[in-house]
């Protein structure tokens, strides 16, 4: 059983929020486009360190799989 991607966790915590991508582009600042968020979601593209961080505190997604680590369970080490 592989890990979700950042992509498919954000796109997964958008959907349960009854949220379009347009959504969640109007929840960070500045606003990102549609297909930018797009993007983040088919993990075309990682999110800039200033949406990173917005996105983040939103959603609870861990960062480590953003920028390619792999997630530890359990916190800081």
């Amino acid at each position: 059983m592989t890990q979700a991607t950042f992509g498919e966790l954000l796109r997964r915590w958008r959907r349960m929020r009854g949220l379009s991508q347009g959504d969640l582009g109007e929840l960070l600042k500045p606003k990102a486009r549609c297909s930018t968020v797009s993007c983040w979601e088919n993990d075309i593209r990682l999110p800039s360190r200033r949406y990173l961080s917005q996105i983040v505190v939103l959603t609870g997604i861990p960062a480590d799989l953003a920028i390619g680590l792999p997630h530890r369970e359990g916190g800081h080490s």
